[in-house]
């Protein structure tokens, strides 16, 4: 997957705001999408300015082709509904990653056919946009119809840490065979 990171850390990226950072993620998509049509005008210089390197626009390529999914690291279940219409609009794929708010808009998301990974530790919120955490968001995801995984540690020297967010969920809710799929079955 292509990662994007959207919320506080996107908009804090795109110069403050939120929907800069959409805007900018459209920019970039349409981008990629010239550029694959015609490679050879961009090669001899002939094709118009784009606002990401080669390498950016090639990694971009297979995501606006619905070839790979963008993975987008996204909390506040406002943005949640924007990353659902971004990849109704713009025909891609996506995972969600985070959705500490997601059980707000669990069944868009289910709708959406979107996956999502979560951590099954947030609760209690680091920011604004993870005012809605709790424990049981995987449970109620789950409940919905979503395909949820559940992340371990970031570390890779710690991945017990997943079957323990997988037991987490289970004694909030989530039950003890979907807990299973969120570390197997979902994952791949």
């Amino acid at each position: 997957a292509v990662t994007l990171d959207l919320g506080e850390a996107g908009a804090r990226n795109a110069g403050g705001s939120r929907g800069a950072a959409l805007v900018l993620v459209k920019a970039a998509f349409q981008d990629a999408r010239a550029f694959a049509r015609n490679r050879g005008a961009y090669d001899r210089g002939e094709s118009r300015e784009f606002g990401l390197s080669r390498i950016d626009l090639e990694a971009l390529i297979p995501v606006v082709e619905g070839k790979t999914p963008l993975l987008v690291r996204v909390h506040r279940a406002s943005d949640i509904l924007q990353v659902l219409r971004l990849a109704r609009e713009e025909k891609i794929k996506v995972i969600l990653e985070g959705v500490e708010e997601g059980w707000l808009v669990a069944r868009e998301i289910a709708a959406a056919g979107v996956p999502v990974i979560v951590d099954a530790q947030a609760d209690l919120p680091d920011s604004f946009e993870s005012l809605g955490a709790r424990l049981d968001n995987a449970a109620r995801l789950q409940a919905a119809g979503v395909t949820v995984a559940i992340m371990g540690s970031r570390a890779v020297n710690n991945m017990r840490q997943q079957r323990f967010n997988a037991g987490l969920a289970v004694a909030n809710g989530l039950p003890r065979e979907a807990a299973m799929a969120t570390v197997t079955s979902n994952v791949a």
